[in-house]
């Protein structure tokens, strides 16, 4: 790695070539944005114009994000095999390669037709990379899904130990829970040990857990329920005030701990065991409360893992919640705040393990119970799923997070909860699946019985009928006689642990093994990069725009691919104007809290280095490295590989359809798209981290989950890329950072009339927040109805009092186009803002977008501010220039 890892100097080597040498005293950037191929059949009109005004060899930089990056690396791939420069670079240079794009408009899939063969292979691929990546998450689902199963079965084995074990267990869970929450409360007001805080934390929330599924456990079905009220309140409470005392204690004894006994024996050791003892007998009372409701409702083993752990682990927060008041001074304010964090993570575990357990209890038979219903409901079930993910994807939910304060639409209502109907739905079928799968390997499946027993002692009135011996849940059937002398007929779910009694155990533990077995099997050979949608379409970017410029292109005759299409980015390093392909680097699980809107970081492919550089809490965070250090690990191609390609970086940038995608991220809708293979974003090793050349991680599981609960960040080995959109759509934001004299902006995004200019809003807010860039710029010519205007121009000042020039160009029709854009326009009303989900041309849509594009270039540079002698040097030019604007400038508003 350079000493310097973002090394501009290296950067702007080819930008010395015509300053004789020199540093650049003032840079000219142009910025493509994205808008998939809409975005790059514009600006490719608009590079049309610029190569016949001669402009070209005047840009400096090349700032591109996703469809921008496409035709971005068309003309960079085409100076670098042309044999010409941007400044002899000549319109005749660009027929061939624009007749390429024509040919290949429709790039995913080239040739119509549902049956065509293009459409088959793109369908074929496509489900080979979603079979086996949802091979891979259900036999991790299915894995964890036997885990309360596993739990209910040593609990069935554990029935005949000592009746102490399971006080003592509980006792010592809430020791070790109690010991680490005092550790974790040390030195609480200083910088020290902040990790072990956090450890100690997560150990004490697993350890209530544990012990709340002992006592529920307890209260269920060891008879500790039939214990008088008051011996079982004493017990109770005996439990949390003795765990918490000696833990305590113990955690003093520590030697650490010095200055926590100064401050403890200055505060009264009354209070001091006072406070628990109080908040013991409030959680035992509510704890003999909850024995009392579950007994009632016929008391089980399964109930009481999958509801009751639960729920004794709020109602020990509840007693924590009594601990603190009691204590009042006690408990400093940096301590409420820490135990306050550690009641809401347990909530959170509660929260999920209820929903496991009780969709690996409740779920099959639930099913089994509906089984008549099982077809419709299903169908159901997957409309819902598939119209809330249609509408979340579509122009009428908003994708803007400053939304969330204004009344939600039906459509937004719809596209929020369909993900976690789908989710439920999910668990509940995969419990279904394996509970089927265990009984027929248990030789069960086709075993049915109904059954009558006298009924429990608590309803003398009742019958008990159970039906279906082989499933797990049984629900009995209590008739009674009523006033009216007709039956009433209800079902009530009892108790599960009977299918333990036809299911062996060991076959359970079978169970698990193979499926845990066959998720790492399938986690290590099924590579999270190849086999996402990211290869496909990256293949299909170059046989598009890198294969326009390949001289020699001999595509296979039955695949139409030429792995020659693609290059090197390090082979673009000695030309300009330099690109810079920019992508979002995810951090859904973001630390630094003024990120938690942008959820996503700026990460940059240029020829000289990749990597990111951005400001975390207090500090910046730099990790770059030189681009022919980085991705040179063994690829699909059999020679060593030199650095990332251009292909590759191009389609990271356009990555648009991801389950993690910056400030558009929604933890629901990541985990449907992750399991259905929507991933185009691409895992790259971190730049500055220890094995920057590795292709893709070795065992993907870790990752794949990431991307399954939106849980990215760059603390790991590799980080998650998307479309460089989900951060900034503009390209802006890099040409600020580079503090460019002159910018010129081509703002492709679908933003339909009346104009939000939300790319536009919130790039420049992120230059100021960042950079301290002052962006003013008048946007009403773009959008009067009479004498509109296809640019309009603004001022920057930068933080250190320099100011540059931005020109905004909008795709607009002004009523001056020729026939067949007015004609098109007239038979498309949203033209030139269709949706960015069109990404099937024909030929008319990409010759109107083209032209739109020419037509605005036309209008920029032949006006007077641009017509400066050719041969004047490059830095007096663009200062030239720059003032020009600036007084033809309409006052910023």
């Amino acid at each position: 790695m350079a000493a310097d890892p973002w090394n501009v100097e290296c950067e702007q080597a080819p930008l010395r070539k015509p300053r004789q040498g020199k540093p650049p005293a003032a840079l000219f950037g142009l910025a493509f944005s994205g808008g998939g191929i809409r975005s790059a059949t514009f600006n490719l009109g608009f590079i049309q114009s610029l190569v016949r005004h001669r402009l070209l060899g005047r840009v400096d930089y090349l700032s591109t994000v996703s469809g921008g990056g496409y035709i971005g690396g068309w003309l960079s791939a085409l100076l670098r095999r042309s044999g010409q420069s941007a400044e002899t670079l000549q319109p005749g240079h660009l027929e061939g390669p624009i007749a390429h794009l024509r040919r290949y408009s429709n790039y995913l899939t080239p040739r119509y037709g549902v049956f065509s063969t293009d459409t088959l292979a793109a369908v074929a691929n496509l489900a080979r990379n979603l079979i086996l990546n949802q091979a891979l998450l259900i036999f991790c689902l299915a894995t964890l899904l036997l885990l309360p199963l596993l739990a209910e079965v040593a609990a069935g084995w554990a029935r005949g130990v000592d009746p102490l074990v399971l006080p003592v267990s509980t006792l010592a869970l809430l020791l070790a829970g109690s010991t680490a929450v005092s550790r974790g409360l040390q030195g609480i007001d200083t910088r020290e040990h902040r990790p072990r805080r956090t450890r100690c934390a997560y150990f004490a929330v697993a350890c209530g857990l544990g012990a709340s599924l002992l006592i529920a456990a307890a209260l269920g079905r060891q008879g500790l329920g039939s214990l008088p009220p008051i011996k079982l309140l004493g017990l109770l409470a005996g439990l949390y005030f003795f765990a918490w005392t000696l833990g305590w204690v113990l955690a003093l004894l520590l030697p650490t701990a010095a200055r926590e006994k100064r401050q403890t024996s200055s505060r009264g050791v009354a209070w001091f065991l006072a406070a628990p003892l109080l908040a013991g007998f409030a959680f035992a009372a509510l704890a003999v409360a909850y024995g009392r409701f579950a007994q009632g409702t016929g008391p089980s083993l399964p109930f009481a893992l999958a509801l009751g752990g639960p729920i004794l682990l709020i109602l020990i927060c509840v007693g924590s919640a009594v601990h603190i008041g009691m204590g009042k001074r006690w408990f400093r304010e940096s301590m409420r705040e820490w135990l306050g964090r550690a009641g809401g993570l347990c909530l959170a575990a509660a929260a999920a393990w209820a929903l496991l357990f009780a969709a690996a209890f409740y779920g099959p038979a639930i099913l089994a119970y509906l089984k008549d219903w099982t077809l419709t409901g299903g169908v159901a079930w997957a409309t819902a799923s598939g119209a809330g993910i249609w509408l979340a994807r579509g122009d009428k939910t908003s994708g803007d997070p400053e939304a969330s304060g204004k009344k939600l639409s039906w459509r937004e209502i719809v596209a929020q909860a369909a993900p976690y109907v789908f989710i439920v739905g999910l668990l509940f079928l995969l419990a279904g699946a394996t509970h089927k799968g265990l009984t027929l390997a248990a030789g069960l499946g086709n075993e049915t019985s109904s059954t009558a027993c006298p009924a429990p002692p608590e309803r003398p009135d009742a019958i008990s009928l159970s039906a279906g011996g082989n499933e797990w849940q049984r629900f009995q059937y209590h008739v009674r006689r009523i006033e009216s002398e007709r039956c009433r007929v209800a079902a009530l779910p009892l108790s599960v642990g009977n299918c333990l009694v036809s299911i062996p155990g060991w076959l359970f533990i079978l169970a698990f093994a193979a499926l845990a077995g066959l998720a790492a099997l399938f986690a290590w050979r099924v590579d999270i990069n190849m086999f996402s949608m990211h290869q496909f379409y990256r293949n299909r970017l170059a046989r598009c725009y890198l294969g326009a410029s390949n001289p020699d292109r001999r595509p296979d005759p039955f695949t139409d691919f030429d792995l020659r299409d693609d290059l090197p980015l390090t082979a673009l390093a000695e030309q300009r104007p330099v690109h810079l392909l920019n992508c979002a680097l995810n951090l859904t699980r973001v630390d630094a809290l003024q990120w938690q809107e942008r959820l996503a970081a700026p990460f940059v492919f240029s020829p000289a280095h990749c990597g990111y550089r951005f400001k975390g809490d207090g500090q910046e965070v730099i990790r770059a490295r030189a681009t022919a250090d980085y991705l040179n690990g063994r690829g699909w191609r059999s020679a060593k590989r030199q650095g990332p390609y251009l292909g590759n970086a191009i389609a990271a940038s356009g990555a648009a359809a991801n389950p993690n995608q910056g400030y558009h991220t929604a933890p629901a809708l990541a985990f449907i798209m992750t399991f259905f293979n929507v991933r185009l974003g691409r895992w790259v090793p971190d730049p500055g981290g220890e094995d920057p050349n590795a292709e893709s991680p070795r065992f993907g599981l870790r990752y794949l989950l990431q991307e399954l609960f939106a849980q990215t960040d760059e603390k790991t080995p590799f980080v998650n890329l998307s479309d460089g959109g989900h951060f900034e759509n503009l390209g802006l934001y890099e040409l600020v950072r580079r503090r460019c004299r002159l910018i010129v902006v081509c703002d492709a995004g679908c933003d339909p009339e009346p104009f939000a200019f939300e790319d536009l809003g919130n790039a420049v807010r992120k230059c100021r927040c960042d950079f301290g860039a002052e962006i003013r710029i008048d946007l009403t010519p773009l959008t009067r109805a009479e004498g509109r205007q296809r640019h309009v121009c603004g001022t920057i000042t930068y933080a250190d009092g320099h100011r540059g020039v931005l020109v905004y160009v909008k795709p607009v029709v002004t009523g001056q186009e020729p026939a067949d854009l007015r004609h098109y326009h007239a038979a498309h009303p949203q033209f030139p803002h269709q949706t960015t989900a069109d990404q099937w041309f024909d030929e008319s849509q990409f010759e109107s977008y083209r032209k739109l594009g020419e037509l605005s270039g036309d209008a920029l540079f032949g006006d007077h501010p641009w017509n400066l002698d050719a041969q004047m040097p490059a830095d007096p030019w663009i200062e030239e220039v720059a003032q020009r604007l600036e007084r033809a400038a309409a006052p910023a508003g």
